[in-house]
């Protein structure tokens, strides 16, 4: 989930600078002189690059513990029968 807003937050960054940057670069062509665009999409890379990381990790572990959580969960739904 974190991930996912991390993306949605970057998508959404970008595009309000691309609305400022259209408005500004009108009246001031040297509007990005700071480059903020690139900044921005090389942080929305790093979120993908971060996500894919954090959902192999997040995979790997489901995977290993799958036969313990469903034991549990077998265990817990026995219990109460």
């Amino acid at each position: 989930m974190v991930s996912l807003e991390s993306d949605i937050t970057a998508q959404i960054l970008n595009t309000c600078f691309q609305i400022v940057h259209h408005v500004c670069q009108n009246d001031n062509s040297t509007f990005d002189r700071e480059n903020i665009e690139g900044r921005i999409k090389l942080l929305h890379e790093k979120v993908k690059s971060s996500s894919l990381d954090y959902n192999s990790i997040k995979g790997e572990f489901f995977a290993v513990n799958e036969p313990i959580i469903n034991k549990n969960i077998l265990t817990l739904k026995v219990d109460r029968v």
